[in-house]
Order: C-alpha cells, then structure tokens, then sequence
C-alpha cells in the first residue's frame, strides 16, 4: 500500500481510520463520526490503533479496511475490561483488518486497542479484498480463501482456473452474501467469477487493458471498470460497452443509476448511467478528496485539512440539482503556509535564485505520462527517459500515481529500474532530486516483482541497494551528532560577535558620559556579562566512515 497515506471510511460510515504519513508513524488514527456535531471531531474522542505495541508495521501492510459485524457475531468475541466493546444501538460493530504479505492478518478490535483475531495463511498474500465480515484472499498459490472475521479456519476455499496463468493485477469481490460475485483482473483481462456454487464458474469473460477497479451495477447483467485512461459500462453477456468516460478512476462506487468515482486529480465524478451524461464535480478547494462513502440516501466526503482529516455529508438528491459543487477546506490558510505545502517539483529555481511557481496543466501531465510509456516500451534512449523523469511535470504524488496505475509490466519496471540504479550508483551527489524520489516509489510500490525478479543484474543491485541504506542507517546518527556540534559551534560564534559589538558600544556610551561630565561610571570588569562559554572544539569527534557499532 501506499506509505503517503491512509483514509478509510467504515462500511456503515460511522468511523474513519486516518493516517497523514503511515510511513514515518507506526499508528492509524480512529475518528468517530457524528452528525450531531456536524462530523467535527474532538481531538479527545480519537482513538488510535498501534502497530508498534503490536510488533508490527503498518507501512508493511499490504491492505487496510474496516468489517462490519452483527452483534450476533460480536458477541462472541473477547471483551475488553473498559467496556467500549459492547455493541452499538445499531447492533452492529466496526473491526479494522491489516493484512500483511507475509500471509498474516490481523483483525483490531473496535477500540483499537486490542487484537481479537491474527489469521496466518500458509502461503504469501498477493491480493485481499473486504465484503462485510468476511476478508476474501488471494495467495501465491492462486488459491481464493474467504474467511469469516472471527475465525481462523476458511469458510470457502477454490482454486483459479482463469488467469491463473497470468500475473493478477486487481481483485475483487463485487457481491456477497449468498451469491458473491468475484472479480479477477489480468493486465489484459477481466475475469468474472460466480463464487456462490461449490465449484465456482467464469461467467464472463472482458478483453480489458489495466483494469484498476469495478462496481457490479444494479441489475447484476452490468460492470463498470476503470482502467487507467477511461471509465466504461460494460453489458456481461456479450462484452460489449454501453457507455464509456475520459475519466482516470481510483475508487467508483453506485447509487441506483448514478456512478461516483474519484479520479487521480482528487475530484469526485457523478456520472449518470442511463444516459451517459456528467451529473455534477465535486471538489475541494486547495486540496484533494481522501475517500468517500455512500450511506444510504447520502454522500459522505472526506478530505485533508492540513494534517487532519475533514468531513462533510451531502444528500443525493441534492448533488443532482447542482452542476458542480466546491466544498471549503477549512480553516483559512496564508499564502506563507499553501507554499510551504508546495513540493519542490512544482517549483522552478531561476539563475537569480529566486522562486517562482510554475503550474503544470493537466494535458501537460498526461502528455509526460504517455510519452514515458511509449519510451519504455519500445527501444527508447536512456537520455531520453532521463530527460522525461526528471521534467517539472513530475512531483511527487504523480511519480506515486504513475507507479502505482500505469506501471504494470514487467519489461517497464526493469526498465526503469536498471535506469535509475545506474544513474544513483554512478553519481549519488549530483542528481536531481526527482530521481531518488523515482527510485523510492518504485522500490516500496514494485517491491514484490523486484524481489521475485530471476535477473541477476537486478539481485545483484538490491543487495548492493540493502548494504548501502544499512550502512547509511548506522552512520545517520553520528553524522547528525556531527551537525549539531557543528551548529552549535556556529551559533557560539555568532554569540561572541554578538556581546563583542555590544562591549563596544557599551565604551563607547561611557567615554561620551565622561565628556559630558558624567563621574559615575561603571567599573569596566562589571560591565562584562555573566556567560559560560561551552567549548564545542574539545568535544569527541568520530569519523563516520570510521565508525562501528
């Protein structure tokens, strides 16, 4: 999963499992949600769900989400003392699921605090996915498990047939109960399988490229998928498309005829099935939607505020009425602070040292994502790819996305990553900056192939990769020791200059007093200021090359 962020609503909507950066905090953040108060949120009523007194780390976790269960089935579980585990008036309750790829998954009580469940499956997880208490799973061996939250043992159990050849890019369960529907996704396919018979059966088949999520419609005869250049209604007994949009999707989701998706620029699409048409575009000023849930007759948004999270809850009924809708985001922010928030990819440094924003157009940014695909499919030049990496099209959030959606062959990644080990290895101290960020993203996103990679030349650069941010890791410290003598010897200096200047000026204000005639002055050893000196150049150095545990 992403390290950047975490943002799930819970399937009733009543809770919201936030992080800002899962990558540097070891927790997620538990927000409940009330209308009574217009869905603000007491700091003090946040709970938190701590990997760390767990042993575990949540950046490792392959996916994150919230079941939902009857009290008929919470009941069962252990309570903790407090008594915040006893089901809510709804007669329902919220668990939030980590699954890890190493084949762990480990179910949270609603609190938080505790574990009431740790699922360990024999071979590695590769996909996972949540219809309400149950967590369905896909393992390297091809084998779909579906377990019921509260237990260890699969209530399901098949293998797959179709696809099974092929490297699986999404998975998902489109329906439950008593007639799940599941959908199994190659990079060139779209498999759709009855899950609800002993042996399950393909009842579709979609020649689809880079699918990235479906939504099953109403009438069960239609799919929406996603991919990563359009949205499309397809009809599943003969495959063909009903309506299709120029909308890049990251999560869709429906309400009778209408189609929500959030697209990778952080706006909210609501799309009218029936007759193809753009209902309304929701957006948030000055920043991007995190999520966002259907309850019922209503919508709820959520988005980021600074570092928290902010929600509203719009009618449906309403959203049909309007074109397009802004929502604000909060607090109001000064422009000292939205440039801080600004990355150093969207800004441009002139000869004269000044800065100056430069806005890339979404046109610009697709036109750069295209062009890196065709480069890496085909015999493009290493300069050529350099040069289109390291454009101000790019920022951090775009390397992030692209890595994610559009990069999913496997000749693409090699590529790429021959490319920026090379250029790291050859020339650490000058490069830009956009280059590390590249490599980061494709290490942490593409870190299961690279690793799964039978090339040589590629183990052969991890390993080296390993060795060095091993090394970097011991010797962090020491160098950062290092700078804070270093600063604090500069700061000393400026001190002296500093009471130095203030002495002369002193004498000076006492030889004008003696000319006009002033006989009380100061004894010059009482002018000096009381100060302790500390002698930063006598403190120990060590050379950080040099240094061992």
């Amino acid at each position: 999963m992403s390290s950047e962020m975490v943002g799930y609503f819970s399937l009733d909507g009543s809770q919201f499992a936030f992080q800002a950066n899962i990558a540097q905090k070891n927790f997620v953040d538990v927000y409940p949600l009330d209308s009574s108060n217009n869905f603000n949120v007491n700091s003090s009523l946040v709970t938190r769900i701590d990997y760390e007194s767990n042993d575990l780390i949540a950046d490792e976790a392959l996916f994150m989400g919230w079941c939902t269960s009857p009290a008929t089935t919470a009941s069962k579980l252990k309570r903790d003392t407090d008594g915040e585990g006893i089901p809510k008036a709804d007669n329902q309750e919220n668990y939030f699921v980590s699954v890890f790829p190493e084949g762990k998954i480990v179910v949270f009580a609603p609190n938080g605090k505790d574990i009431v469940n740790i699922i360990k499956n024999k071979h590695e997880i590769t996909h996972t996915d949540i219809s309400d208490e149950f967590i369905w799973i896909v393992d390297a061996d091809n084998t779909v498990k579906k377990f019921q939250f509260s237990e260890t043992k699969p209530a399901k159990t098949f293998h797959l047939t179709d696809g099974k050849n092929e490297e699986i890019v999404h998975f998902q369960i489109l329906n439950s109960g008593s007639n799940p529907i599941v959908a199994v996704a190659s990079e060139q396919t779209v498999y759709i399988i009855d899950a609800s018979k002993r042996k399950p059966s393909t009842v579709a088949k979609l020649d689809v490229f880079g699918a990235l999520t479906c939504q099953l419609l109403d009438s069960d005869d239609k799919i929406a998928i996603a991919t990563v250049e359009t949205l499309s209604v397809f009809d599943l007994s003969t495959g063909e498309i009903i309506n299709t949009w120029k909308i890049q999707s990251e999560k869709i989701k429906k309400n009778g005829n209408l189609l929500f998706s959030v697209n990778v620029d952080g706006n909210l699409s609501i799309l009218d099935m029936k007759n193809g048409k753009l209902v309304n575009t929701i957006s948030v000023n000055k920043t991007e939607i995190i999520d966002f849930s259907i309850i019922g007759d209503s919508l709820m948004v959520a988005w980021l505020n600074v570092n928290e999270p902010n929600f509203k809850k719009l009618s449906i009924e309403d959203i049909k009425k309007e074109k397009s809708i802004e929502l604000k985001s909060g607090a109001e922010e000064s422009e000292s602070v939205i440039d801080q928030k600004k990355t150093i990819d969207d800004i441009k440094v002139e000869e004269t040292g000044k800065k100056i924003k430069k806005k890339v157009s979404k046109a610009e940014q697709d036109e750069t994502s295209n062009e890196l695909i065709i480069l890496l499919d085909t015999d493009g030049k290493n300069d050529e790819i350099l040069s289109n990496i390291t454009s101000e099209s790019w920022n951090r959030d775009r390397i992030n996305k692209f890595i994610k959606i559009r990069l999913t062959a496997d000749s693409q990644i090699l590529k790429l990553f021959n490319l920026l080990s090379d250029i790291v290895e050859n020339n650490i101290w000058n490069i830009d900056d956009r280059i590390l960020t590249w490599l980061e993203w494709l290490l942490t996103l593409k870190s299961s192939y690279l690793n799964s990679s039978k090339s040589k030349q590629v183990a052969k650069k991890l390993k080296h990769f390993k060795v060095s941010l091993k090394t970097s890791a011991e010797t962090l410290p020491i160098l950062i020791g290092i700078q804070g003598k270093l600063e604090m010897l500069k700061r000393q200096a400026l001190l002296r200059k500093e009471l130095t200047q203030l002495k002369l000026e002193n004498d000076k204000n006492e030889i004008v007093n003696i000319d006009e005639g002033e006989t009380n002055v100061k004894d010059k050893d009482d002018s000096e200021d009381n100060i302790t000196y500390v002698n930063g150049e006598s403190d120990a150095f060590f050379d950080a090359s040099e240094f061992k545990e």
